[in-house]
């Protein structure tokens, strides 16, 4: 037997609605001006950059340790490039003279003149693996040191952002090196200085971003190391 139909008690095309679905919220905004910018997104921020770089530049200023204590490696990264890139604009330098000697001698000459071109070519390869190796040390080192020292602890990479920054004045060293010699006396001033330099304005820094107070001489002296090496491979 059939059952009785129910009555409808719509209306003609005015369905009854008995769910009404939820707009979809975006995630970043109603429109495109409410992202982000990329640059956020990847944690480049030009401004604080700048900030860290002036205050390297200017040993005497007040770090913020607010903005010193992010995880920033754009800057560090630029800096050992032109750190290395200094390194091989010398190591090149010093093989031209070498080169033109020998490419005016007799043609039987060729072979030690392609040998020279090639241990320079090397000669630079090593110089920025010396660049990326201690630097990887020194900041590995920096990082238990720090950690010991502190109560607050550290990052690995606060400390290599750090260190980083602090480098910007031995650029200002190799950069020197590549137009006039450092073996003198007047080198030897102009080395301890940047040493110094860097060294102060690193723990200056780190015991601005770790509350680290009465402690810059203990944290400055392993940084006057780690840059002094730096500053080897500069002079020779």
């Amino acid at each position: 037997m059939m059952q009785p139909q129910q009555p409808y008690t719509g209306q003609i095309y005015q369905p009854t609605q008995a769910y009404t679905p939820a707009s979809p919220q975006p995630f970043y905004g109603n429109s495109f001006e409410d992202e982000p910018p990329l640059l956020e997104e990847l944690g480049i921020n030009f401004d604080h950059i700048w900030q860290k770089t002036l205050t390297v530049l200017h040993p005497l200023k007040v770090a913020d340790g607010s903005i010193m204590n992010e995880t920033d490696l754009a800057g560090p990264m630029v800096f050992c490039l032109a750190f290395g890139a200094t390194l091989l604009l010398k190591m090149i330098l010093s093989c031209l003279p070498s080169k033109i000697i020998l490419k005016m001698k007799q043609d039987r000459l060729c072979e030690n003149t392609l040998k020279s071109e090639k241990h320079c070519t090397n000669a630079g390869k090593i110089q920025f693996g010396y660049v990326y190796g201690i630097s990887a040390i020194g900041c590995l080192g920096m990082f238990c040191l720090l950690n010991l020292m502190s109560m607050t602890g550290v990052s690995f990479g606060c400390v290599a952002s750090v260190l980083g920054y602090c480098l910007l004045p031995m650029i200002l060293l190799s950069s020197f090196a590549v137009i006039f010699s450092l073996q003198g006396m007047i080198g030897i001033i102009l080395t301890a200085g940047i040493i110094g330099w860097c060294s102060f304005s690193a723990s200056k820094i780190f015991i601005s971003a770790l509350a680290m107070e009465g402690q810059q001489l203990l944290v400055a002296y392993p940084c006057a190391l780690l840059y002094g090496v730096f500053a080897l491979i500069s002079v020779f």
